[in-house]
Order: C-alpha cells, then sequence, then structure tokens
C-alpha cells in the first residue's frame, strides 16, 4: 500500500485573491473587516459555514500577503 502524496494547495495570484474577497464582500455587503459580523448567529456565536472557511482563508492570505515587511 503507498501513501498518496501530501495535498497541495493550489496557488492563487494576488488579483485573483482580492477578486474572491471582492466577491465575498458584494455578496453580504460589507468590508472583510467587518465580514465575520455577518457569520454571527442571533445569539452571538459563530456560525462556521464553508463559505466563513473560505472567507476566513482568503482574508488570512491577504494579510499575510499584504503586512508589511520587517
Amino acid at each position: 500500500m503507498t501513501t498518496p502524496p501530501p495535498h497541495r494547495r493550489r496557488e492563487i495570484s494576488r488579483e485573483e485573491l482580492r477578486g474572491e474577497l471582492d466577491a465575498f464582500e458584494r455578496r453580504y455587503g460589507v468590508p472583510s473587516e467587518r465580514m465575520v459580523e455577518v457569520f454571527r448567529t442571533t445569539g452571538g456565536d459563530l456560525d462556521e459555514t464553508e463559505d466563513f472557511h473560505r472567507w476566513q482563508q482568503l482574508h488570512a492570505a491577504w494579510q499575510a500577503e499584504t503586512a508589511p515587511q520587517a
């Protein structure tokens, strides 16, 4: 039995990354800085949907991409 190769994430360009974040912002009507508010239930709990996880990954990647270099 062979071990499958490790899962590799598809690299996306900075433009694709920004485009996907822009699409989330248009869909939900709020900027990424406030997007987590959209995924809160009326009780204040985080509703961790597929959209939430995808946005969270994109937002973290964007922050890493645009962070000032030390």
